[in-house]
């Protein structure tokens, strides 16, 4: 999941297919912001099913390699 948004006590997440999702954004981990990665797990309880986020270092690397690829590729075009 990304993250979309964080404003008002919310982060907004987007998931691989596009579905957005809004949750407390004391559910984050510390030092995520927009645009963060997160891996999402869960784990069955006594009480019930608990959800963990985690920030995602290696995916959240390759997402912005690949925007900076796709922007330098847009520029180069522009000067065309």
């Amino acid at each position: 999941m990304i993250i979309d948004s964080i404003s008002d006590g919310a982060a907004r997440l987007e998931d691989e297919q596009g579905r957005l999702f809004t949750v407390p954004d004391s559910w984050l981990p510390d030092q995520c912001h927009e645009g963060s990665v997160l891996s999402v797990s869960t784990e069955s309880t006594t009480d019930g099913t608990a959800i963990r986020l985690t920030i995602d270092h290696g995916a959240e690397a390759e997402r912005q390699q690949t925007i900076a690829a796709k922007l330098d590729r847009l520029r180069k075009r522009g000067r065309a």
